[in-house]
């Protein structure tokens, strides 16, 4: 069952605002299970300026907070206006709105009550309406409930209510049928809420105002769908037109508003010449990465259902990412083991030397594939093959071979009478480093190096070809 709206979704031209009330005043909140069957209609019964729906907002979470309590308080589950929608109340709890009591068969236990503002400066009064049709038809789709139990308050307790409409059209039944036809038409416009964010935050924001606007996209003139408060701390995922983007929108950037902490590199991140040992697929809808390869290290973000990672090693049951450290359990990952291709064992045809600050390795001969480590300037790669515009510097490990970002030198012979593995690497002008070497190795397909003489003649007879 429905129980709430979703922030940021619109419904006719309003935009949904959930706020729900604390738990803890049962004369507002009072907290009781209900099911309901009916959709209540009402005029809010406050027509001075600004009552707008964020202002009976404010006034219900008021009155929740108010001590000691009154016994006169009411309450409903929904405020609309021509612009905005407000939830106050989750639609599986009761709330005090068609003054029948609590009986079984009373409005207040079977049905959800919707406010429509009356306010002398709203722009739209008939938007308004037209907003509480459109919500009123989706909720009856989504809660099962008939066309013929959309009731006015009157019908429950007598009251004059919906007054606005009553007034004008001298029953609740024309206001009923334009809600049938509204019907018959398929409802009122539904749009979603904006898609949340993926990847991992890029840094935190914390408010720095009493109130500030979360909004449906980034504009400073898009819809608020949301508020946030002074001292709240916000993951962000991105920075655009001046506003950073959190899960739930977006916020103002300016450092008048809102203080930005660059996300810190971990010490997860891979360090350059990592070996990517398989990949792992997410079987579960949201998995968490940390910091560390520790399950009670800090979360740093959240795998979804379906991404793929390249796995660079695994330890303590977790797998190591570019991103963090994730479960490597099989209940939620997928984890399949690179192959070792043969490929890398064909002698180099020489080296190429990073000329860039930073240069991409793909997995795959195509520059759509995707990154698996950074090449840092002034590396040098022995290069096995030149294929679309890239060169492979390993087992699926390629960079730009474009000469703005490579210096490509081709391989002399080198001395072939020496029997050591070290002069033979410094005659074609490679590191001849115990570090690189490992590396070398590993491409070679020389397994556990370490650099013994045994492993250093394999080596050496590889490399010769």
């Amino acid at each position: 069952m429905l129980t709430q709206l979703t922030n940021g979704m619109k419904i006719g031209k309003a935009t949904v605002v959930v706020d729900i009330i604390p738990k803890g005043n049962y004369k507002i909140r009072p907290g009781t299970k209900i099911k309901p069957t009916f959709l209540t209609y009402h005029n809010t019964g406050n027509s001075g300026r600004g009552a707008n729906a964020k202002s009976h907002n404010k006034y219900i979470h008021n009155m929740a907070n108010l001590e000691p309590r009154d016994t006169s308080h009411v309450s409903w589950h929904l405020t609309v206006d021509d612009e905005y929608i407000y939830q106050h109340i989750p639609f599986d709890e009761n709330a005090w709105h068609t003054g029948d009591g609590s009986g079984p068969r009373s409005g207040n236990m079977n049905s959800v009550g919707i406010e429509i503002c009356m306010h002398v400066d709203q722009k739209d009064y008939h938007q308004a309406e037209e907003n509480a049709i459109a919500l009123g038809v989706y909720l009856a789709k989504q809660l099962g409930i008939p066309d013929a139990n959309h009731w006015p308050h009157q019908k429950w307790s007598g009251k004059y209510c919906p007054q606005v409409i009553l007034d004008r059209d001298g029953s609740f039944n024309p206001f009923h049928t334009r809600i049938k036809n509204a019907i018959k038409k398929g409802g009122g416009t539904v749009t979603p809420a904006p898609a949340a964010p993926t990847g991992s935050p890029i840094g935190t924001a914390e408010i720095l105002v009493a109130n500030l606007n979360i909004r449906a996209s980034a504009s400073f003139s898009a819809s608020v769908v949301d508020v946030a408060k002074k001292g709240q701390k916000f993951d962000v995922y991105e920075t655009k037109n001046g506003l950073h983007r959190i899960k739930t929108g977006w916020i103002s950037a300016g450092t008048s508003y809102s203080k930005f902490t660059k996300k810190a590199a971990t010490a997860s991140t891979p360090a350059t010449g990592g070996t990517v040992i398989g990949t792992a697929e997410i079987l579960v809808g949201n998995l968490n990465i940390r910091s560390d390869a520790n399950f009670s290290a800090k979360i740093v973000g959240v795998a979804k259902e379906g991404q793929k990672f390249n796995v660079y090693e695994t330890k303590n049951g977790l797998h190591r990412t570019k991103e963090g450290w994730f479960s490597a359990g099989s209940k939620y990952v997928k984890f399949t083991k690179k192959t070792t291709s043969t490929a890398a064992t064909n002698v180099s045809s020489g080296t190429a030397e990073v000329l860039v600050s930073q240069l991409n390795i793909r997995s795959a001969a195509d520059f759509n594939s995707g990154v698996v480590d950074i090449a840092n300037k002034g590396q040098k790669f022995p290069v096995y093959e030149t294929k679309n515009g890239l060169y492979r510097i390993g087992n699926g490990r390629w960079i730009s071979a474009g000469s703005k970002y490579t210096k490509f030198t081709r391989a002399a012979k080198g001395d072939m009478k020496t029997g050591s593995i070290v002069d033979y690497l410094k005659s074609i002008g490679v590191d001849a480093s115990l570090a690189n070497r490992k590396k070398l190795a590993s491409q070679y397909g020389v397994k556990n190096y370490s650099g013994s003489a045994a492993q250093n003649a394999e080596l050496l007879k590889k490399m010769r070809g």
